[in-house]
Order: structure tokens, then sequence, then C-alpha cells
């Protein structure tokens, strides 16, 4: 291809790389890419002059990820190789402006500096040697001058030199550098929360490079804090351990020495998670059944023995341990075969009807992740009508579940049972996803009754149930003879809203729900039309008087309804 040309190319991709469309702006970048990589020497001061800032705009954007973010990152790798063009101080320079993100929310915050921090990185570990050493001393300075401020800037700036840090840390060993483990380690008692994080995150990342030297400090810090009874470090150092795990897991195929590093280190990891996953903190407790999920690929049959000794203690005082344990099936179940979930199979079911309801909440978390597992579905086939019976009992309002709180005043219901009647629904809309043949049923038409008797968030769940169901052409004999029973919970909710809506009461609520019965009702109506169902019809005729309603149900049938 002529020279021309691809200049002429790189110059019309420009107004392309934008947030606004990650797929295309994905494309534009491979290409400057492919030609950095197949011309380099002609193409270069034409990607540095157009094609750099645009890049480096996008990098500013709290939507950049997946494979857009992957190919930025390549291409800022590959830009920095061009020293005589682009020099490293300029591209620094650039990256670590967190200016754009002062007015963002902290969400959005946390993002860009996350992106901001592997782009340097990238930046980093394709510079040579002095350019690396000088750059990771730049940042431990910046993270020693910035780590007491309390200005947002100097947050940010403490917070994106350390996620730098740690990101550099993932392919280059700096555990040899003075002062580095110390800087991370110390700002774990920082005031600001997001720093601590960041340093926790850092030290996860840098010990992926430095497992022969830093896991066994991680490993050390988080049983000291654990006897020195520091809660909050306690925390972070396991976020820490957490990131070690996930990533080892993660890149155990392109890089098999991380989770061979890590395998000789479970013996000792395995106590550590085990004596946490009793933790008071259910934030502590989440963390180490994430680790124990993922450390079930690097060393199954030490990991099986660990949670089968956590879920088999039966006695009141042990339920966190059988919540984390089980929990834990759900975050194997994201990224394991199902060979490695199916020893775990007895225990998830038998949790279902654990006495304790944090227990089975947690069980049907993991039921709801592992049917709908690509790779695991298949272990939970057989025992869908036992996890049906459970999850009806678990659907039930339960009066002694429900509390009165004392507010001065006035009084206030408090309903316990409410969380576990939301995933219990939940999981029944994904089993119907992932075993259609086995739960198309009448009975499922039980469970939208007693729903829609329920909470309105519950509801929601059950309207979505219905509406799943009737989209099987297969399972509509099955249920044109229970039709006739959603007249009088439908007719009930409809009505209410109405009048809400006449009052002027919580208006906006009211049309929500209306919009929502109307697209189910809107599901269920060929359904009764092809099969002449009178009764549902007549109420149909009769409820489309009302001109709120007739409206809405107008609306939804245009197509124009998006909620």
């Amino acid at each position: 291809m002529p020279q021309d040309t691809t200049t002429q190319i790189l110059c019309d991709i420009v107004p392309y790389i934008t947030e606004t469309d990650l797929y295309i702006t994905d494309l534009c970048v491979q290409i400057a890419i492919q030609a950095l990589t197949t011309a380099a020497a002609t193409t270069a001061p034409t990607v540095a002059a157009k094609i750099v800032p645009a890049v480096l705009t996008v990098c500013r954007s709290p939507l950049l990820q997946g494979s857009a973010l992957d190919s930025i990152l390549n291409f800022l790798s590959l830009v920095a190789r061009q020293r005589g063009l682009i020099p490293f101080e300029s591209l620094r320079q650039e990256l670590s402006d967190t200016s754009v993100v002062a007015s963002a929310q902290a969400q959005a915050q946390r993002h860009v500096i996350g992106t901001l921090a592997k782009g340097l990185a990238a930046v980093i570990t394709s510079s040579t040697p002095d350019v690396q050493q000088g750059a990771v001393q730049h940042f431990l300075e910046s993270v020693k001058k910035t780590s007491g401020g309390a200005t947002p800037e100097a947050i940010h700036q403490c917070e994106l030199s350390l996620l730098v840090l740690g990101e550099t840390g993932k392919y280059a060993d700096l555990s040899a550098v003075p002062g580095f483990c110390e800087v991370l380690l110390m700002q774990l008692d920082s005031p600001q929360d997001e720093i601590r994080l960041a340093a926790a995150l850092a030290l996860g990342y840098a010990t992926v490079g430095a497992m022969g030297t830093l896991l066994k400090v991680l490993i050390d810090n988080v049983q000291q804090a654990g006897a020195d009874s520091q809660q909050k470090k306690q925390y972070l150092l396991l976020t820490s351990l957490r990131e070690v795990i996930a990533i080892g897991v993660a890149q155990r195929h392109g890089a098999r020495s991380l989770a061979e590093h890590l395998k000789p280190h479970v013996p000792r990891v395995l106590p550590i998670l085990s004596q946490y996953a009793d933790s008071q903190e259910e934030s502590v407790r989440n963390v180490v059944s994430e680790s124990l999920g993922h450390l079930l690929v690097v060393d199954q049959d030490a990991v099986l023995q660990a949670l089968t000794a956590l879920v088999s203690k039966r006695d009141r005082e042990s339920w966190r341990m059988r919540a984390t344990a089980v929990a834990s099936v759900r975050n194997a179940a994201k990224h394991c075969q199902a060979a490695t979930v199916l020893p775990l199979k007895e225990a998830l079911l038998t949790c279902l009807s654990d006495e304790e309801l944090q227990v089975r909440k947690a069980a049907l978390h993991s039921v709801n992740v592992v049917c709908l597992s690509p790779t695991c579905s298949e272990i939970l086939l057989e025992h869908t009508d036992l996890i049906f019976e459970r999850i009806k009992e678990d659907s039930k309002q339960k009066p002694e579940l429900i509390r009165e709180v004392d507010l001065g005043p006035f009084k206030h219901k408090v309903d316990d049972g409410l969380p576990l009647r939301k995933f219990a629904y939940t999981v029944c809309t994904s089993l119907l996803a992932a075993y259609p043949e086995q739960m198309a049923s009448p009975s499922l038409i039980d469970i939208v009754l007693q729903g829609m008797a329920d909470n309105e968030d519950v509801q929601v769940i059950c309207c979505q149930l219905l509406q799943d169901l009737c989209s099987w052409n297969f399972a509509l004999f099955r249920i044109i003879g229970r039709i006739g029973d959603l007249v009088e919970p439908f007719d009930r909710c409809i009505m209410r809203c109405i009048k809400q809506v006449q009052a002027k009461q919580q208006v906006g609520r009211a049309m929500d729900m209306l919009r929502l019965y109307a697209r189910t009702l809107k599901a269920v109506e060929p359904l009764a039309e092809a099969n002449q169902h009178k009764v549902f019809m007549d109420f149909m005729s009769r409820i489309m008087k009302d001109t709120v309603f007739a409206g809405v149900y107008e609306h939804a049938s245009s197509g124009k309804d998006s909620l």
C-alpha cells in the first residue's frame, strides 16, 4: 500500500476514536496498531500527531472497557517504543492528569483512575530499563508527597500513583526496589478510604509479578493483622490476597508460572481463609468466598477439603462459615468446569434447607449463578424439583420475620424475610431460563399468584417470570387452564395503582407499576384470545374502560414503552 494511502487512512479514522462508540474505536485503534507494526518508520509521525491525542482523550472516559481498553493498552505499548517522536515524559504527564475526574461521581472517578494507571503501566513496561526505574521512583515519591494531603487532587494523585506501581508490578518484579513494599503497606493505614483501597489493590497486583518474595510478605501481614485484631487492615490485606489469587487463576493458561507459584502457598493460605470465613464482617466473608472460589482451580483437592470442613459445621453459631463456603460455589462456577464444582453439589443442595436464613440466601444465590453458568448448569438439571420446592418455601411471607421498630413518633415494620423472598423469585426466573422443559408448569402460576400479593419489588420479578413463561410456546398448553386465576390479583394491583394516580400519591411509582402490569397482560392476552378464555377477556374489556390504564396499555402495545 502506498505511504500516502496509509497516511490518509490514519487521518480519516481520527474522528471515530471517541467514547461514543467503543466498538468503532477498538477497530480504529487496531488499524493504528497494524500501521505501527508493519511500517513504523513511515507511519509513526502521523500516529504521534493525530492518533495519540485522540486515544489519550478516550483514556479519560469512564466508559472505556473491554476489548477497546485492551487495544488501547496495546497501542500505548507500541507508542512507548517510538522514543524519538513521543518522549516518555510527555506520555507520563498526559496520563497523570487527574483533573478531568474531579467532577465525576465516585465510581466513575475510580474507573478513570484505574484506566489511567493501566495506560501508564503499559507505557512504563515498554520503555527502557533506566526509564522504568526512574518512573517507579517517581511514583513512589509521588505517593510519599501526596499521601498526607486531604484535597481531592492530592487523593487522586496518590491513588493513581499507587495503582501505577501495582499495575507495573504485574509485569516486573519490583520487590527489590528500596522502600517499595513499605510504602504500600504504610498506605493501608491512610485516613482516606480511596487511598487504602488503592494500596490494597496495588499490593495484590505487585505480588503477582513477585510471587517468590511478596506473597510471603503478604501472608505474614495478614496473620499479623489478625493477631493484632486490626479489622480494617485484615479486610484490605485479604483484598490484596484475593487479587493475587484471581489474577493467577485468570492467567493460568497464558502464564502457568503464576498458578505454579501460587500452589505451594495454598497450605498456608487456606487456614487463613478458613479462619476469616467466620468473620463478623460480611465484607470480609465476601472476600474470603471469592478467594476460595478462585483457589478451587489452583488446588482442587485441598480447597474441597477446606470447604467440606466449613460446610459440615452444623451448629447454630457456625452459620457464617456455612454461608461463606456455599457462597464460594457461585464464585467458582463463574470460571470453573462442571467437574470442579460437582463435588460441592450435595453441600449446596443441603444448605438450601439450612435453618439459618443467611445460609439459605447464600445457597440460592449460588444456585442462581450455577444454573446460568455455561459450563456448570448441567449439574443441577436433575435437581430442579428439589430446588423448586425450596423456592416455594422461601418465597412465602413469614410473620416471625417481620419486626416492628419504634422510631418515636411512629412505628415502622421491617421485613427481614424480604431479601430472601426476592432471591427465591429471582432464582425461579433463572431456573426457567436454564431448564424450561423441567420448569414450565402450572406450579409456576402458583408462585406468581403468591408474589402478586407481596411487596412491589417481588411483583416486578413475578411479572417478568410470567412474561418469560408465556414466551415458551411448548409451555402454553400447560398453563392455559390457570389463566383465569390471574384475573383477581392483577385486578387488585391495577386498581390500587389507578387510585394512587388519581389521588396524586406516589404517581411516578404507580405509573411504573401500571406499565409493568400492562406489558405482562399484553404477553398473556394473545394466549387467552387464542383459547377464547372468557373470564380473562371480560376482565380485559372491563379494565380497558379506565382511561388511565387504557393509555398505559396502548403505549405498551405500540412498542414505545421502554421501561
